[in-house]
């Protein structure tokens, strides 16, 4: 059987449905077949007082939450066959609405949009139809859509799906970044994705990022590789820590465009790689951070030209120089092609060349009295000459 998925994006499902209308206060009014109490919820011939307080709880749903939704239950399952269970519930369609039905045949190998109008019954839009998205009746409430094949339901998606919940419309899709549909600029509400959490803002027509979960501090101490949470990878920032037994990887989900910034703050002589829960990834030095992004396949480094932060590429000449394990009074020197080592080079070294360094060269041949750096260097050269000579190399 099935179970329940959020793999849809925004442009892939329904928007949520604009109300049709506001109810009436009016005390004359009364009620609509639909709203009528009945028996099963209050006594047949209920006051109208009653049905007035169910229509302003609707206009509460409506005006706080932003339109049709789930109130609660109304879950999805996978029957015999194409046979779709519909479990109890309400939503709130021009008023409390429960389903008159329990299963609906479905239609193989499409997708199948599942539809509640305002008299409970459950209706269907296929992927095949000429605008699949676009709702059956004017008021109806959209519950998710099931995919079909061989005879049977494979997939029960509730992407898109709008559940109110404390005066408020929510729902979720698979987005990776800002949801891209076009709701209505009527309803407002919030949208819940991989990338955050976003605010469909009705007003001024546009989502709006209010997620609070961009930081996370985790631990990856030990030997073994770490999957992140969807409720941990939807942070921006993940700082490592821990003391490493092994060389381990640090999985982020397998999304598209999924992009996030890892900082490496373990200790222990071991390295850990960036990747997602399949494919290759990069290894994330000790010490470091960067911010890697997932291709759908594979997880590589979201920033490849160095030169938009004024980094210096990637160059042999200067990693071969980075190599050396320069010390107090060394010089290093080329051995080859990018290749290097170094000598000794200390006080009276430098001493030395600083002072045929400060030679000038004459503009005449016309000769003149010793400078004091000629005459250092003279020093110099009679202490060597006296040394080599103490040696008996002369």
């Amino acid at each position: 059987m099935p179970s329940i998925t959020y793999g849809l994006t925004a442009v892939q499902v329904p928007v949520p449905v604009v109300p049709s209308g506001y109810l009436s206060f009016s005390g004359s009014s009364s009620p609509d077949t639909y709203h009528t109490f009945v028996a099963g919820d209050l006594a047949s011939g209920a006051a109208l007082a009653l049905n007035q307080d169910s229509r302003r709880t609707e206009n509460f749903w409506r005006l706080g939450g932003g339109g049709y939704g789930v109130i609660n239950g109304l879950a999805l399952s996978a029957g015999s066959g194409l046979t779709l269970n519909i479990g109890d519930g309400l939503a709130s369609i021009n008023g409390p609405v429960k389903p008159t039905v329990t299963t609906k045949a479905l239609t193989d190998a499409v997708r199948n949009y599942v539809w509640m109008t305002m008299a409970g019954a459950i209706s269907l839009t296929l992927s095949t139809d000429p605008s699949p998205l676009v709702p059956p009746t004017t008021d109806c409430c959209y519950l998710g859509s099931c995919l079909c094949a061989a005879g049977a339901i494979s997939d029960i998606d509730y992407s898109g799906r709008v559940f109110i919940y404390k005066g408020q419309s929510w729902r979720k899709t698979a987005d990776v970044t800002t949801p891209a549909d076009s709701p209505s600029t009527e309803v407002s509400f919030y949208h819940e994705t991989s990338a955050g959490l976003f605010f469909w803002h009705g007003v001024i027509g546009s989502y709006v990022p209010v997620d609070a979960a961009t930081w996370l501090s985790k631990s990856v101490a030990g030997s073994s590789d770490v999957t992140l949470s969807a409720t941990e990878a939807r942070n921006k920032t993940i700082k490592l820590t821990g003391a490493l037994t092994g060389n381990i990887s640090v999985k982020m989900p397998l999304i598209a465009g999924l992009t996030r910034t890892f900082i490496n703050a373990t200790s222990g002589a071991y390295t850990i790689t960036i990747k997602a829960t399949s494919g290759t990834g990069v290894l994330l030095t000790q010490g470091t951070q960067a911010t890697f992004i997932c291709d759908g396949t594979n997880v590589i480094l979201a920033l490849t030209d160095l030169a938009v932060i004024g980094a210096q590429p990637l160059d042999a000449t200067l990693t071969a120089l980075a190599g050396l394990a320069t010390g107090a009074d060394k010089v290093p020197y080329s051995t080859g092609t990018d290749a290097f080592s170094q000598m000794s080079f200390n006080s009276d070294a430098r001493t030395l060349v600083g002072a045929f360094a400060h030679q000038t060269a004459p503009t005449s041949p016309v000769l003149t009295a010793p400078t004091a750096n000629e005459t250092l260097l003279q020093t110099y050269i009679d202490s060597i000459a006296t040394k080599i000579g103490a040696a008996g190399i002369w």
